[in-house]
């Protein structure tokens, strides 16, 4: 789980400092970078913490992907 936070964080630190170099705002883009990169760091761990996406538990799909069948529905 540590690299599903430090990921973001370093690609989108990494991709301000690039921009910034090109534009001449490198202090500006990568304090963006950094945001950018903790919103989404953050974001991916609270969904695999909590159980969103695929596979969670009260989704209507398992591991896959695969739509699973209900009681409700076999009727």
């Amino acid at each position: 789980m540590g690299l599903q936070f430090i990921l973001p964080v370093g690609l989108f630190t990494w991709g301000g400092i690039w921009l910034g170099r090109k534009l001449d705002l490198e202090v500006l883009f990568v304090l963006l970078g950094l945001a950018l990169g903790f919103a989404v760091g953050f974001w991916s761990l609270y969904k695999e913490l909590y159980g969103f996406g695929p596979g969670a538990e009260g989704s209507d799909e398992d591991s896959n992907g695969d739509r699973q069948e209900t009681e409700e529905t076999e009727r």
